[in-house]
């Protein structure tokens, strides 16, 4: 994304300007009130009109719907319920815009919409209604116009409330004006020409342009608004397809009639009205801002089970055809149907590893996600697994040794070094790394660099080795618990604990980095906080960063380069999620904002169900103001947070010093307030 078309950044109070106040919010309520009571008073009233319609329609073809064992009456009720589903949908979504927002006129004008769209069009038993009831004919036109005009002001105005050109403004009046003329003049002759295709052809137009206005307005969006626009254009794409679904069948030169197409119309009608029902549902989750940073994950997920349903699909019709042709011949008649449900054994068996194979793709080349996600959600779930190396008493040239922690790459164990005379950590890597024919080569050369790295703040590396296929590091035994445990136990913590243990992990990877060693992994079950036996103000710990190296090394490794292990999930940067091997220091101080965020508010910046949701809030989401956790925070802190979290790594502190130097100031400031 260039520098053009690149979102603008959240601005602050962004719904401040959408605010209705004073005499105009009591107009704008009252105003929505009659609308609603409008809606629901045709609504009630449309019910029996739309049941007796439909039982009259299923009368006439009674004898198909015996066949089959339905009765009419039955038949009219499905098809009833279907329609009062499909306009609860929009009319509950609409109710609950206005109860939550009703003092925001963008989401007021939406929820005014739904109900004139979804009560006055979408319900098929407004129709019905006119039909009995001539008078209630300009009410129910008048709801359908609201919704319509709606509907258009919507897509020109959505998600900002702004429209992008001067000229849209003038179309929208001219398309609004001629279709009220055509609503009350419906016969009116324009030359040749009727109103309502005038009307027709100017919708088109209308909706074309719209559009546009949608396209121009993309690089005017915030991040935030990119995601909601995001949201209605799933709920449209569901719509649109459940419509071809419908629409499609009725299309096909063969005979309409007989119960099994009798049975299928009512199907599709019901694809059509339930997919139609994700336009207000997929509208009110982007009103309310609901989900809006897993919407990425979902629309991977739906272009994945999209296309392989596609695919699936014409391949099976493609067999069908053939498989009737060559089973009639080599079996008999007798025989197609089982072999034909067997045929479709076979095509789902295919499923999910086609499946797997294609969501693979379009995170790759759709979002650019290298990792496969599949085999991580997998590890991440997997219970941790005591090597055999567990029990046994040595390690190389160390004897009395006993496990105290295990982790996703490796073991530790603590011993007492046979010279030093001292107990040390033995730090066992896994025996899947060493699969790989080039690990011993890395181990050996970042063991090397990691075993010179003297810093109070970096645990001290004595030694390394191998024993057979075991691979090992022996480190100073630190007395203490992880920043993970500790963390656990306090929830949010003091603000001057979390500026020097920031200030520690930051002194360690600035060394570090100095060197030429980037950690990759950084997250609070790799520091080690040792009691000091002398505290230092409130200073009562030493931060200790561990584990150096380790993710590097095992970077080459297929086997984990497929599970994309190369970082914890919740404090991975962007960059190490899109191409793990492009990674510099900034991915570490990436990692150091998440355990900043998280000390200051006992909770991770991004969240989610799964791994998948997590690694898209890393590569899109804007971190959520820490204030909304902890409100005595001062905004400079959210915006030395929002710095360390910038998804472009130029955009980042360009040194973990540099951050914990703002932090400083920021929470001194707050003190000296």
């Amino acid at each position: 994304m260039n520098a053009v078309e690149a979102p603008r950044q959240e601005p602050t109070g962004t719904t401040a300007t959408y605010k209705i106040h004073g005499r105009w919010l009591l107009i704008a309520r009252i105003t929505w009130l009659l609308v609603a009571a409008l809606a629901m008073i045709l609504f009630a009233l449309s019910v029996p009109a739309r049941f007796e319609q439909l039982l009259e329609f299923h009368s006439a073809i009674r004898p198909e719907w015996e066949q089959i064992g339905l009765s009419p009456e039955f038949v009219a009720a499905i098809a009833l319920m279907i329609n009062l589903i499909g306009t609860s949908v929009f009319t509950a979504v609409a109710v609950l815009l206005f109860v939550r927002k009703s003092d925001n006129w963008l989401v007021l004008l939406t929820s005014m919409m739904l109900l004139g769209f979804g009560v006055g069009t979408i319900n098929s038993g407004m129709y019905a209604l006119t039909a009995t009831h001539p008078d209630l004919r300009v009410p129910v036109e008048l709801l359908q116009i609201i919704g319509h005009i709606g509907f258009v002001a919507f897509v020109y105005t959505f998600p900002d409330g702004k429209f992008t050109s001067k000229w849209a403004p003038i179309v929208i009046i001219t398309w609004s004006s001629t279709l009220v003329l055509a609503y009350f003049v419906p016969n009116l002759q324009i030359g040749a020409i009727g109103i309502w295709q005038i009307v027709t052809f100017m919708s088109l137009v209308v909706y074309a342009l719209g559009v546009v206005s949608q396209r121009q307005r993309r690089h005017l969006l915030t991040q935030s608004q990119l995601q909601q626009r995001k949201w209605v254009l799933i709920g449209l794409s569901i719509a649109l397809i459940g419509y071809l679904v419908w629409v499609i069948p009725n299309l096909l030169p063969f005979e309409h009639s007989g119960p099994l197409w009798r049975l299928f119309d009512i199907y599709s009608e019901g694809v059509m009205v339930f997919s139609s029902a994700a336009v207000p549902v997929t509208i009110g989750a982007s009103m309310l801002r609901y989900k809006l940073w897993e919407v990425d994950f979902y629309i991977s997920r739906g272009l994945t089970y999209a296309a392989m349903t596609i695919i699936l699909l014409f391949l099976f019709a493609v067999d069908l055809a053939g498989l009737q042709v060559l089973l009639r011949l080599i079996l008999g008649p007798e025989y197609i149907g089982p072999a034909l449900v067997g045929a479709a054994m076979i095509y789902g068996a295919f499923f999910m590893p086609m499946r797997n194979w294609l969501q693979r793709k379009v995170d790759r080349y759709v979002y650019g996600i290298k990792l496969n996600l599949q085999k991580a959600a997998k590890v991440s779930v997997q219970p941790e697994q005591v090597s055999a190396k567990a029990h046994e008493t040595s390690i190389g040239p160390y004897a009395d040794v006993s496990l105290i922690a295990r982790g996703g790459m490796a073991e530790v164990y603590k011993a007492n070094h046979p010279t030093l005379g001292r107990d040390v950590a033995i730090k066992v890597l896994s025996p899947d790394l060493a699969t790989d024919e080039g690990f011993r080569r890395r181990f050996e050369r970042e063991a090397k660099t990691v075993a010179t790295l003297k810093h109070p703040n970096i645990v001290t590396v004595f030694d390394f080795g191998m024993s057979g296929d075991t691979y090992y590091m022996v480190m100073e035994y630190i007395a203490g618990k992880t920043l993970a445990e500790h963390m656990r136990e306090q929830g949010p913590m003091p603000l001057n604990e979390v500026l020097w243990i920031t200030r520690d992990i930051a002194n360690a990877l600035d060394y570090a980095h100095s060197q030429g060693v980037i950690h990759r992994d950084v997250k609070p079950s790799n520091v080690m906080l040792e009691p000091l036996t002398s505290p230092q103000g409130d200073k009562h710990y030493r931060a200790v960063l561990t584990d150096f190296g380790i993710a590097k090394m095992a970077a080459g490794t297929s086997t984990l380069t497929g599970t994309g292990l190369l970082g914890t999930f919740d404090y991975i940067a962007p960059e190490q999620i899109k191409a793990a091997s492009k990674v510099d220091e900034r991915a570490d101080i990436y990692s150091l904002g998440v355990i900043v965020y998280q000390m200051l508010t006992g909770h991770l910046p991004f969240e989610g169900s799964n791994p998948a949701v997590v690694i898209f809030a890393h590569l899109q989401q804007p971190p959520p103001d820490p204030r909304e956790y902890r409100p005595d925070l001062p905004e400079s802190v959210s915006q030395v947070l929002s710095k360390a979290l910038a998804k472009d790594p130029d955009e980042r502190y360009q040194s973990a010093g540099e951050l914990a130097d703002d932090l400083e100031y920021a929470l001194k400031a707050m003190e000296a307030q």
